[in-house]
């Protein structure tokens, strides 16, 4: 049976994708911004769970796991933060906004999502989990040198009181084209209140 690449995420309202529009906009026109590969505001999300290649046959088990996750918490708002990188400033591969999460309501729900997803035969992320918003990737060939100096702009006069409405949960499907990732939503579950 063929195998969906998928990944459990919040989807961004279209006020937000367009703030950080104007983050990917300021930062590509900045010396060294043309050797990062910026995302497509219009397909930036926060990313719960990443859980790769599922065979068509487990999508519904998903289905049924996010709705049960998703009934156990309610809405909640949490605060952008200011641009960061992994692994760290001095050689950036991947360029972020941060997500605040005040009251660590988001990682109780990545808890609660990863126990569900574990009981129905998904491996469990060994990573903590860092609430970001991926902006751009650095180019393989680029000299650290050159990307390094936008490690130190600044979005805060874009992100500060900026906030990200969770009132629900997408299972994703991820399609890998030739311009970048193809993403299309497989199910919501919407998140009580």
């Amino acid at each position: 049976m063929p195998s969906i690449r998928s990944f459990v995420a919040v989807e961004l309202d279209a006020g937000i994708r367009s703030i950080l529009g104007r983050a990917i906009d300021r930062l590509c026109a900045e010396e060294g911004g043309e050797d990062v590969r910026w995302v497509d505001p219009d397909g930036i999300h926060l990313t719960l769970k990443f859980l790769g290649d599922v065979d068509e046959s487990r999508i519904d088990v998903l289905r049924r796991a996010l709705d049960r996750v998703a009934t156990a918490h309610s809405a909640l708002d949490l605060p952008l933060g200011d641009l960061g990188c992994f692994p760290n400033a001095r050689r950036p591969r991947v360029f972020w906004v941060g997500v605040g999460d005040p009251n660590n309501r988001l990682e109780t729900l990545v808890e609660n999502l990863e126990d569900a997803l574990a009981r129905v035969g998904f491996e469990r992320e060994a990573r903590p989990f860092a609430a970001h918003l991926t902006l751009g990737r650095v180019r393989r060939d680029a000299p650290p040198s050159r990307v390094a100096p936008l490690a130190s702009e600044s979005l805060l006069d874009l992100t500060r009181e900026q906030t990200i409405r969770v009132a629900g949960i997408s299972l994703m499907r991820s399609d890998l084209e030739l311009s970048g990732a193809v993403y299309s939503q497989l199910h919501y579950a919407k998140l009580p209140g």
